[in-house]
């Protein structure tokens, strides 16, 4: 199912972003419509499937995006970080449903974070990580994070003993305890 879904991607994506005058709005919104309806086909029914799908302008700096379901996106600049609204229902739940791309700017140093329920409702006792403690630990990343790359930005929140981030890891990975859930984060970082 999963296999489906990813060649429907593929396929779609380079049809609707491949022309040199492609709308990137538009380009998302249908590429949304179409993974939705191949999830659905492939699983014969309803499949939950929260998904952030976004194009990257990196002559523009611009990332068009829809945000479906319960992926934390949080976003931060040289001054300020917020988390982008989840606009729309996950994936694969129905045939029809429309999704209505945003667009956001990003300045050198910008960054975006995304990480899946998994490490924001992962439990230690009672305590849960939650979606403040993300956003905190990337607005510290500045000071703490040398940023060299999106994949240095992933990594080192969750295995690195020298700073804040490495909290993340602590948490979800305690030695009496695993997580059963997915534990993902995706990051764009612009240089």
């Amino acid at each position: 199912m999963q296999a489906e879904a990813q060649v429907a991607f593929r396929q779609r994506a380079q049809e609707l972003f491949g022309p040199a005058d492609a709308n990137e709005s538009d380009a998302i919104a249908t590429l949304a419509h179409d993974v939705n309806r191949s999830l659905m086909e492939a699983a014969n029914g309803v499949r939950f499937a929260p998904t952030f799908l976004g194009c990257f302008n990196s002559t523009l700096g611009i990332l068009t995006y829809c945000n479906a379901g319960r992926v934390l996106a949080v976003f931060r600049d040289a001054t300020s970080g917020c988390v982008l609204e989840r606009g729309g229902v996950p994936l694969g739940l129905f045939t029809h449903v429309t999704y209505e791309p945003a667009v956001l700017a990003f300045e050198s140093q910008d960054k975006l974070l995304l990480v899946t329920k998994g490490v924001t409702e992962s439990r230690r006792g009672a305590a849960e990580f939650g979606e403040k403690r993300v956003g905190r630990l990337l607005e510290q990343s500045n000071e703490i994070l040398p940023l060299r790359s999106a994949t240095t930005f992933c990594a080192r929140p969750m295995t690195s003993a020298n700073n804040p981030w490495s909290r993340v890891y602590d948490f979800l990975f305690t030695r009496r305890q695993r997580s059963n859930e997915d534990l993902t984060a995706v990051a764009l970082v612009r240089r």
